[in-house]
């Protein structure tokens, strides 16, 4: 759990944000990729984006435990962006070296959803 405070408020706003963008924005390329892997996406947070200089790298909160780590082609659209799936767990594993500020954003992306799960499956 989060302690709240500016820096918890700034990264929620923009755990937020991202979700619009990704859902309300011209990233169709990316959301399809998230759709195909996880049909009937809602909410998503960017946690990570790695612009490369032929592709973005997206690693995105998909749900309470799922990573999903997109490369997307910059300079083709005929070219399929590439899709990892991870478990909370596994991702951390093939990523120890994540930053304090990195692993702060992941977690409260993924706390972020669990409390919207939870408030949704309460019906």
């Amino acid at each position: 759990m989060f302690k709240p405070g500016p820096d918890t408020e700034r990264l929620s706003q923009e755990l937020e944000s991202s979700n619009s963008w990704l859902f309300e924005g011209q990233n169709s390329r990316l959301l399809s990729a998230l759709t195909a892997v996880c049909p009937g996406l809602k909410k998503a947070f960017v946690v990570d984006w790695i612009p490369e200089q032929g592709e973005d790298i997206y690693t995105v909160v998909a749900g309470p435990d799922l990573l999903v780590v997109v490369e997307v082609d910059r300079l083709s659209v005929a070219v399929e962006p590439i899709v990892e799936v991870f478990s909370v767990r596994d991702y951390k594993k093939a990523h120890p070296s994540l930053t304090i500020s990195s692993r702060r954003k992941l977690e409260l992306g993924l706390e972020m959803l669990r409390r919207l799960e939870s408030t949704t499956s309460v019906d």
